[in-house]
């Protein structure tokens, strides 16, 4: 039994469909994989970013501490072995290394704060799934040309 021309273009458009739909859902599910991995490497290069300016803050405020040390020495040399200085200019001085000492470590205190809760925050992120991407709106409908009289 032969089949007519219609049933054969009903099945040929079924097959159509079909298969457009496997190769929709395949580009679907490939794009939410590389979402995915590519959140998964953008978390990865931040924190590799933080850690790496944490070093370089870290040394490089390591390097200010030594100098503003040898600087407080020298200082408290200079001072002691001046004879013409009168006791309240030393006092203003010991004053004045005693708040930079102490700037200097809640400046410390306050980037290591920062950066720890930038951590956290990347942290958490890392641990929660990835959103899913917005559903797609239909395309919007054409208006139709107003008729000319």
């Amino acid at each position: 039994m032969k089949k007519s021309k219609p049933t054969l273009a009903k099945a040929a458009k079924k097959a159509v469909t079909r298969g457009a739909n496997k190769v929709k859902k395949e580009v679907s599910d490939r794009t939410e994989e590389a979402r995915a991995r590519a959140r998964r490497q953008a978390l990865k290069t931040a924190q590799s970013a933080v850690k790496l300016q944490q070093q370089a803050f870290d040394k490089a405020f390591k390097l200010i501490a030594q100098v503003q040390n040898r600087s407080e020495k020298v200082i408290k040399q200079n001072v002691d072995g001046a004879d013409w200085l009168p006791k309240e200019g030393k006092a203003i001085v010991d004053e004045w290394v005693k708040a930079l000492h102490g700037g200097r470590a809640r400046f410390q205190e306050t980037v290591d704060k920062s950066f720890g809760l930038v951590n956290q925050f990347l942290t958490r992120v890392e641990a929660e799934p990835a959103p899913k991407a917005p559903a797609k709106k239909a395309p919007a409908k054409k208006k139709k040309a107003a008729k000319k009289a």
